[in-house]
């Protein structure tokens, strides 16, 4: 009965979750990423938002002031491909399926991708090859509701180099084509299963595409051809391989997410540098850090090695913020440090990129959601 009280209470009290109050970092160095650098300024947070930032932002009475003097704030890391708060079940081939159903609440659970920086998810549902729409959440709540800012924010797709995947895929998206070329037809409307995809091949609804190799791809888009539109908005999620494929890649101007790691040209011991090449091809790259633990709390860290390789310091910040955002399609809330966004910020000890970077505050919807205390 005490269980049941208590977690009554926790749904019906910490679900309400009352807005923050202001709260203003002066003195910090800011990395807006949409915009330029500010070397020395304030941003304001208030009711969940950025209020306003700048050299010159005014700090208004009764604001909760943090001296940021010898720190920086970045906005918070997006991790665009996880089955972290998922249920270890698949969907199989679904496309109907929702993600958000299998999320799960938890005022703990999250805590290591939190301290590891990142202030939104997004879970994708297994399965495959049209596996189902993924939700993008806030790792913070007690109820799928207060954690979700979209749903659905994507459509997953798991590419095969095989006939049987590919006629599956090709299958389900001449049936929604039909639909979507329809004229008239009073109120009839798809089946579940294929609604999706009719808003896939609309532009309505983004997909992600999960290809590991350069075989992969040139089946996908062998599968795509008949389906083309400029409407269709999709990002790759890319293997350890794709990178040999990154010619045709960068002639597309895709978008991929791959993993922030250095790698070795297949059957050598020559380091190869995946992400360089995608980039030099013409791809637009984002990062995913896997799920893992340490791959989590490592990710900056790794993101280092790359900048370090020569990697553009400005392309490796929106490839760890604002790329996975608008590839989970949430860019217009998270990714970036702007007027009017979510108050979704890091505080580090120092620049990002150096190295040995301390992440000491990590704030979400303007709630400081985990500090080092001294």
């Amino acid at each position: 009965m005490h269980f049941i009280l208590y977690i009554l209470y926790l749904v019906l009290v910490l679900g309400q979750d009352p807005a923050p109050g202001p709260v203003a970092i002066k003195n910090v160095r800011i990395l807006t990423v949409s915009g330029a650098e500010i070397a020395s300024g304030t941003i304001l947070l208030k009711d969940g938002k950025i209020e306003a930032l700048g050299a010159d932002a005014t700090i208004p009475a009764g604001t909760k002031v943090i001296d940021g003097a010898g720190k920086v704030v970045m906005p918070g890391l997006v991790h665009p491909y996880t089955r972290i708060g998922g249920s270890p079940s698949g969907s199989g081939n679904a496309p109907n399926h929702l993600a958000i159903e299998e999320l799960a609440p938890s005022l703990d659970g999250y805590r290591p991708a939190i301290r590891a920086g990142f202030t939104t998810l997004a879970l994708y549902p297994s399965g495959g090859p049209l596996s189902g729409q993924a939700v993008a959440f806030k790792p913070r709540g007690v109820a799928r509701d207060q954690m979700s800012i979209l749903s659905p924010a994507y459509l997953r797709i798991d590419v095969d180099a095989n006939t049987q995947s590919k006629e599956q895929l090709r299958q389900a998206l001449d049936g929604a084509k039909r639909w979507k070329d329809r004229r008239g037809g009073g109120d009839a409307k798809p089946d579940d299963r294929t609604a999706p995809l009719v808003q896939f091949l609309k532009g309505e609804l983004r997909g992600l595409v999960e290809i590991q190799t350069p075989a992969e791809y040139l089946h996908f888009r062998q599968v795509l051809k008949p389906f083309e539109d400029p409407a269709l908005k999709f990002a790759i999620v890319g293997g350890f391989d794709l990178w040999r494929g990154a010619e045709a890649l960068g002639s597309r101007k895709e978008i991929v997410l791959l993993r922030p790691d250095l790698s070795y040209a297949p059957d050598t011991m020559i380091r190869t540098n995946p992400v360089a090449e995608m980039i030099a091809a013409g791809c637009t790259v984002g990062f995913i850090p896997g799920d893992g633990y340490a791959l989590l709390q490592s990710h900056l860290f790794r993101v280092s090695l790359l900048v370090k390789a020569g990697m553009d310091r400005a392309l490796a910040l929106r490839a760890m913020t604002l790329v996975p955002a608008e590839a989970a399609g949430v860019g217009k809330r998270v990714g970036s440090l702007e007027k009017g966004k979510d108050a979704d910020l890091l505080l580090l000890d120092g620049d990002p990129f150096c190295g040995t970077a301390r992440i000491v505050m990590v704030i979400i919807d303007g709630r400081v959601e985990f500090e080092v205390t001294p």
